[in-house]
């Protein structure tokens, strides 16, 4: 790959002055007049790691089950906890076919009911831990059903906090390569 380097320039000896007459006379720097990529740039990045042609990683999906998250509305921050207990191996998908209807409504109401609903347990004996999280999804939520770009802030008050702005919460995965063995993967 050719690389594109600015012809170097001297510095006027010690002593010169830098004024108007001084600047005039120093060459020219190399500039870009179009935005296009070099052909052989974009096909090195193509072709490279970093590239388009690389194979996607599922870390958690089942077809079946997000037809039935879909059809009864199952907010994002429970489909989250769904697919991090199947990562972990704490449930598999089967079972949550047969209880995804249990955990119906928004992040609130329903993302911290997934480990006892999914283990059998009453989803009325259930207590939110830290529901400020599934709180704050909600709002990304309805912000981003409203579709102004609310999510990027400077629109005021919105859902009870002034100022608000959305990616407040980190939902991160984490890709384990272990020598003797494949990619081991966990959303965190």
């Amino acid at each position: 790959m050719p690389a594109f380097l600015p012809r170097l320039f001297s510095i006027p000896e010690h002593g010169a002055a830098f004024g108007r007459e001084s600047v005039n006379h120093l060459p020219q720097l190399p500039s870009a007049t179009t935005q296009k990529v070099p052909e052989s740039v974009s096909a090195w990045f193509a072709n490279s790691q970093f590239g388009t042609e690389l194979e996607p990683y599922f870390i958690a999906h089942d077809d079946e089950a997000q037809q039935l998250m879909d059809l009864n509305r199952i907010e994002w921050g429970t489909q989250f906890e769904l697919a991090r207990g199947v990562s972990s191996g704490a449930w598999t998908w089967d079972q949550i076919h047969k209880h995804i209807s249990g955990l119906a409504g928004n992040n609130t109401k329903s993302a911290y009911k997934v480990q006892r609903v999914l283990r059998g347990g009453t989803s009325s004996s259930v207590q939110p831990g830290n529901i400020a999280v599934w709180k704050e999804l909600d709002r990304e939520q309805a912000a981003i059903k409203e579709n102004r770009s609310r999510g990027l802030g400077l629109m005021g008050e919105w859902e009870g906090h002034s100022e608000w702005y959305d990616g407040q919460i980190q939902q991160l995965a984490r890709l384990v390569k272990k020598w003797t063995k494949p990619i081991k993967s966990s959303l965190n």
